[in-house]
């Protein structure tokens, strides 16, 4: 899994791949198209919309935890709040 960034400069896009995303208190990060994403790299089949991935999301001090995230359509804009839930 990679963490990107997303820009436009004089309509090109550009992604550059981010090695920590700051989490700052109270403060959401919103993960979208054209914004942070992440990229899952050495998927062994193609996702289906409406299942889920189990992901382990590493943090610097509160270590590794395991996440369910729901695979949406192309383009969806669903509920920020409803996209992953913890598996602990």
């Amino acid at each position: 899994m990679q963490f990107h960034s997303m820009t436009i400069d004089n309509g090109v896009a550009k992604m550059t791949q981010l090695s920590a995303i700051e989490l700052p208190p109270g403060v959401p990060v919103v993960f979208k198209t054209g914004g942070i994403h992440m990229m899952l790299l050495g998927l062994k089949h193609q996702l289906k919309e409406g299942e889920t991935v189990p992901l382990t999301l590493t943090f610097e001090k509160a270590g590794p935890v395991d996440v369910e995230a729901r695979v949406l359509g192309i383009g969806a804009t669903g509920d920020a709040g409803n996209q992953a839930s913890s598996g602990n």
